[in-house]
């Protein structure tokens, strides 16, 4: 892809680190896309139980929300080349031991514990890219660093199905899960040789727990919002598919969302944005919260493809300024506070799915999407409340 004259991605990825960084993360990236699909096929194979692969792969997301934090604060403490060339390999050696037992027909908590092992040590490339590229990067260009880490992010996720899809129609899921770990851990370890090995300095004065600081816990609640938002947009797709007697359909419509987040986040970045993080945070998230309306009204077809696209192309660019403002607040710690987002964002992804399946069964598609649009209105509502604020405290801190 080829970016004109001064457009701020040229200028990024005209740094030879920053480019063999943005390959490298996206490739060390491939299992969060080829994982969710190939262990619930390959699972349900080998056990004849849809409800342990749920387990199993439930227990992989869980374990990598959760472990996020864990490997901020130690990429804080050690820098991002120990903790990103670790995670690669454990996360690859859990996956492939997970396939072989898999295949002599281990029993269910053996595949759990080794689920555990393998989300915990989810290689943290797009955080490792946020920490590495604040470093290399003015202040004013880390819009476009951030946005660029989440179009990597996307791509990589968008990827993944594909990789399995191909790789099942000649061989099995086994083998593309097998394919997908060799290539994550190997792009880790590349990408481990081009940090900077250094640790972060300063810290948190007084070595304060960084979710102590009200800026930071003010922005897990407003990601944990957006991720209750996101959770029924995923639960409300394959039910308006199904509702349309149309299964096929559901990935053809996150398919839209997945490219319009790409595109977003093309677009964001290559503009030097003059409001501050804050402000921008809360439009985003008011345009997100209000493009889920017109579902809960209007199921018809351009209606949907308009609305998730909309949806899909400020969600990138959301949680890029969401960085942003842990960049401009967060003083010491960056890595851990970035782990915090992660965390909050997977955490409510999976309550959101849970209470839109109920919401769901009780009444309807459309109310799924009106919740899902009322809780991006309520992120919104929560980052005007005090984000801005808390941006201008710490610039004149």
């Amino acid at each position: 892809m080829e970016f004109p004259a001064g457009h701020p991605y040229r200028q990024l990825l005209g740094t030879p680190i920053v480019s063999g960084q943005a390959i490298l993360g996206l490739l060390a990236q491939i299992t969060q896309g080829a994982a969710p699909i190939g262990l619930v096929l390959m699972l349900t194979q080998t056990t004849g139980s849809l409800a342990i692969a749920g387990l199993v792969s439930g227990s992989v997301w869980l374990a990598a929300a959760i472990g996020r934090p864990i490997q901020g604060r130690l990429i804080d403490q050690h820098g991002t080349r120990l903790v990103m060339a670790g995670s690669g390999l454990v996360h690859a050696s859990a996956l492939i031991a997970m396939v072989a037992a898999a295949a002599v027909r281990s029993n269910a908590w053996e595949l759990i514990a080794l689920g555990v092992v393998c989300g915990v040590a989810l290689p943290p490339a797009s955080l490792s890219m946020r920490v590495e590229w604040g470093k290399r990067t003015p202040s004013a260009e880390r819009t476009a660093a951030y946005s660029l880490v989440y179009l990597t992010q996307g791509i990589a996720i968008m990827a993944g199905p594909l990789l399995v899809a191909g790789l099942v129609e000649i061989g099995s899921a086994m083998l593309a899960l097998v394919i997908a770990a060799f290539v994550s851990g190997a792009a880790s370890v590349g990408f481990a040789s081009l940090a900077n090995s250094d640790s972060q300095r300063g810290g948190v004065s007084g070595g304060q727990p960084v979710l102590r600081l009200r800026s930071l816990q003010l922005l897990v609640v407003v990601m944990v919002l957006l991720g209750i938002e996101l959770g029924a947009v995923q639960l409300g797709l394959p039910a308006l598919a199904l509702g349309m007697a149309n299964p096929a359909l559901g990935g053809l419509l996150a398919a839209v969302v997945s490219a319009a987040g790409i595109a977003g986040s093309l677009l964001y970045g290559a503009k030097r944005w003059r409001a501050d993080a804050g402000t921008s945070l809360a439009l985003l998230l008011c345009l997100a919260g209000a493009a889920e309306a017109p579902l809960a009204f209007s199921q018809a077809l351009p209606v949907v493809f308009v609305s998730l696209a909309l949806f899909g192309a400020v969600l990138s660019p959301a949680l890029a300024t969401a960085s942003l403002v842990v960049d401009r607040s967060i003083l010491g710690r960056p890595a851990e506070a970035f782990g915090w987002l992660s965390t909050a964002v997977g955490l409510g992804t999976s309550a959101g799915t849970s209470v839109a399946g109920i919401v769901a069964q009780r009444g309807g598609v459309g109310l799924v999407f009106l919740f899902a649009g009322c809780t991006g209105l309520m992120a919104a509502l929560s980052a005007t409340a005090g984000l801005k604020s808390l941006v201008q405290q710490a610039r004149t801190s």
